[in-house]
């Protein structure tokens, strides 16, 4: 985090924030807020604040529509900002994932999803349709599952209903 704090702000046309989950404030209507460079995500009785997709469903809602892409990743992975940006410029209506490192122009090391904001905007309509089912939930990795509510793919939750699987 320290790294990613002394970086982040290198660029004046992108934003960077982390993603905390926190309990929620006394009297506060909002469930979700940016304190700095953090977006901070409201815990619940009724949640696991330790599920990584709904805290991102949550931080999209709460930024949604100001930018026109998002990049999720966490905060031990690493990317040159500015070749991120010169692609996302020019790579509209679209969805990139998987282990970028694999992607040397990038100079990434670990894993993380890009999509424009039309994306955004179908993977947290999706996600709210289906709430409550296997896929959007803390069974499903959160990367697996943002892939599949942007594309709507589900292989493991096809397998799992054609083989009669307990889930």
């Amino acid at each position: 985090k320290k790294a990613w704090e002394q970086y982040m702000n290198s660029l004046p046309n992108i934003d960077c924030y982390f993603l905390q989950t926190k309990k929620l404030r006394e009297g506060a209507s909002e469930q979700t807020w940016i304190e700095g460079n953090t977006i901070y995500v409201g815990d619940s009785l009724d949640e696991d604040p330790g599920i990584l997709l709904s805290k991102t469903i949550a931080a999209l809602e709460k930024i949604l529509p100001e930018y026109t892409h998002f990049f999720r990743t966490n905060a031990n992975a690493f990317v040159n900002l500015k070749l991120l940006n010169e692609y996302a410029e020019t790579h509209h209506q679209s969805m990139f994932t998987g282990p970028l490192w694999q992607q040397p122009f990038w100079h990434l090391l670990g894993y993380g999803v890009l999509f424009s904001a039309d994306v955004a905007t179908h993977i947290v309509n999706e996600y709210r349709r289906l709430e409550g089912n296997y896929m959007v939930s803390c069974h499903v990795p959160e990367d697996y599952a943002l892939t599949s509510l942007a594309t709507g793919i589900f292989p493991h939750y096809d397998y799992v209903k054609q083989n009669n699987l307990q889930i």
